[in-house]
C-alpha cells in the first residue's frame, strides 16, 4: 500500500494530492469487504422487534455507517454535502457524510432481505475444525438431503450354479456402513469379465434382505455355463 513517511521534520508540504492518495488508501482497504458479498451487515444492525439498531454494512464495495430504526423493506443511501470555504474565497461542495438506513428514494433502492450478516473468520476456522476432527456414522447425521449417494463399492460374484443346494441360484450377502435405516436404493450394474459375454449375460438379478448394514443380491442363471461376474453399486439414501 502507497504511504508518506510522516515523521521527518520540517513541515510536511500536506496538499490535495497527499489527501488524495490517502483516500485512495482507504478506498483499498474497503474494498476487502467484497470477500463477504455485495451486501452484508459487518456490525451491529441487531434486530429487535420490528426495529434494527445502528450498524455497519457493506453496499457493493462501501463500507458505510447504518442508522437504525423502524424496519422497511428497503435500504438507501443518504449522502449530506457539506461546503467548505477554499483559500480562494469560494465555497465548494466537498465534504460528502453517507450512511445507510430504511427507506424508499424511488430511485436507487436495495432490499433489506439482501443483506447477509458477516461471520468472523475465526469463527468459520473454528467450523471448519470441528468437521476435521470429528466423523460419524450416516445415522447420526441431521439434515441429510434425500439423493445423497453415501457409499460406492463392488463385490466379485465369480460363477453363478451350485451356489444355492446345488441348483440355479445363487445368494450373495454384501456388507455396507450402517446406513441408520433401510431407506436406501442399491443402484448397481452387474459385470461381465469374461472377454466372451455370451456366458455372463444368461442371468438375472434382484436386490433383497435389506438391513441398516447390508443387503443380498439373489441370481439366477438360466444357462449351465460359468460366470465370471461382479456387482458394482451405489448406495443412495432416500430419507
Amino acid at each position: 500500500m502507497n504511504n508518506f513517511d510522516f515523521t521527518q521534520p520540517g513541515g510536511f508540504p500536506l496538499d490535495q494530492e497527499v489527501l488524495g492518495l490517502l483516500q485512495d488508501n482507504t478506498k483499498l482497504a474497503a474494498n476487502s469487504a467484497l470477500l463477504g458479498g455485495e451486501f452484508f451487515i459487518l456490525t451491529g444492525c441487531t434486530v429487535v422487534g420490528g426495529n434494527a439498531s445502528n450498524g455497519v454494512v457493506v453496499i457493493g464495495s462501501e463500507v458505510l455507517p447504518f442508522v437504525g430504526g423502524v424496519i422497511t423493506a428497503k435500504v438507501i443511501i443518504v449522502e449530506t454535502v457539506t461546503n467548505l470555504l477554499f483559500e480562494d474565497g469560494a465555497n465548494k461542495g466537498v465534504e460528502k457524510i453517507r450512511y445507510a438506513t430504511f427507506g424508499d428514494d424511488g430511485i436507487t433502492n436495495y432490499l433489506w432481505a439482501s443483506f447477509e450478516r458477516n461471520v468472523p473468520t475465526n469463527a468459520l476456522l473454528k467450523r471448519v475444525r470441528l468437521l476435521e476432527e470429528h466423523s460419524h456414522i450416516w445415522s447420526d447425521i441431521t439434515g441429510k438431503p434425500p439423493g445423497f449417494i453415501t457409499y460406492v463399492s463392488g463385490e466379485t460374484l465369480g460363477d453363478i450354479a451350485g451356489q444355492v443346494l446345488g441348483g440355479p441360484d445363487a445368494l450373495f450377502t454384501i456388507i455396507i456402513p450402517d446406513q441408520g435405516d433401510t431407506n436406501y436404493i442399491v443402484a448397481g450394474s452387474l459385470v461381465g469379465l469374461q472377454l466372451d459375454s455370451t456366458y455372463d449375460n444368461d442371468v438375472s438379478w434382484v436386490i433383497t434382505s435389506k438391513t441398516a448394514a447390508s443387503f443380498k443380491i439373489s441370481v439366477r442363471e438360466y444357462n449351465a455355463v460359468i460366470q465370471n461376474l461382479r456387482f458394482e453399486f451405489a448406495i443412495i439414501k432416500t430419507a
